[in-house]
């Protein structure tokens, strides 16, 4: 009798901004490497500050020849991926280990026109062609 297996879910959310991004290309194949760190705030520390979380992110292939330009320092993005964990040995021969996401999509905020404060007017994305009939 055969047994069903069940698989865990291992997937992760951030919306945050990029603290840093680095692109290279790595291996024979020259294969795209983007990697950089989310900075979220989800609580405050007890004197009121704000505590800030860091998380490593990577992106492959050609997504990350893609995004290379997109995703640079202070971008708000919203991140999908899976965590994973490695262990290395660091420049004393010590075991440490470290945690990141593997990126399956990652979606950078467009800037908005900001509108006057008391203004009325819906704000209109800069993207859209002039001739949009809608209007947004």
């Amino acid at each position: 009798m055969s047994e069903k297996r069940s698989f865990d879910t291992n997937l992760v959310v951030l919306n945050g901004r990029v603290g840093f991004s680095e692109y290279k290309q790595v291996g024979a194949e020259s294969r795209g490497l983007l990697r950089f760190s989310v900075a979220t705030t989800t609580e405050k520390k007890a004197d009121g500050s704000d505590l800030t979380n860091w998380t490593n992110c990577t992106v492959w292939g050609a997504y990350a020849d893609s995004m290379k330009d997109t995703i640079q320092k202070g971008t708000r993005v919203a991140v999908v991926g899976r965590l994973v964990a490695k262990t290395y040995d660091d420049k004393s021969g010590a075991k440490q280990t470290s945690t990141e996401v593997v990126v399956t999509s990652v979606f950078a905020a467009q800037p908005v026109e900001r509108l006057p404060a008391g203004s009325t007017d819906a704000p209109k994305d800069k993207s859209q062609p002039a001739d949009d009939p809608i209007g947004w």
